[in-house]
């Protein structure tokens, strides 16, 4: 007997990540170890604040919004490939890395509803004020997906900030 998923329910495609350039590497490639233990692809996600969409003719295209600055994403782009090469490539998951821009939750969640995802995985932002002041506006990445798509919703602390991971 061949069951059909119920309405809403979680995809068997890859797991999606969302990453930047600088993000703590641990976040990468946990999410890498996730989907290889799942026996999913990987696919890291980064939405760049550099670049907007451009909707036109019935396509949405990834456009920087200074000209002027498209070698600098170039460049980004570039360094988080070799980053996230670093990583992932011990672990044997195949994996890949789409750009695109906009509110970060917002396109998380399209492409993982675009790719069928598993899950998505995301990291917590370093102490101090900014993620205080991410409390208080309400935006936590993690909690906005969790309320606004059907997707389950990893979230990964940082453990450059864990004292369990510095102890001996």
């Amino acid at each position: 007997m061949t069951t059909t998923p119920a309405p809403g329910s979680p995809g068997d495609g890859p797991v999606v990540v969302g990453v930047h350039p600088g993000l703590s590497e641990d976040v990468a490639r946990r999410a890498g170890q996730l989907a290889a233990r799942l026996g999913v692809d990987l696919v890291a996600v980064w939405v760049d604040p550099a670049q907007a969409l451009v909707h036109e003719g019935g396509r949405t295209e990834v456009v920087p919004i200074d000209p002027d600055g498209a070698a600098d994403t170039a460049s980004a782009v570039a360094s988080l490939r070799q980053e996230l090469s670093d990583e992932l490539t011990p672990l044997a998951v195949p994996w890949t890395l789409e750009t695109t821009a906009g509110d970060v939750a917002d396109r998380l969640a399209a492409v993982a509803e675009r790719l069928d995802a598993t899950l998505i995985v995301v990291g917590t932002h370093r102490a101090g004020l900014g993620r205080w002041a991410e409390t208080v506006v309400g935006h936590a990445l993690g909690g906005r997906l969790s309320h606004s798509q059907h997707r389950p919703v990893v979230v990964l602390p940082n453990l450059h900030h864990d004292k369990r991971a510095e102890s001996p």
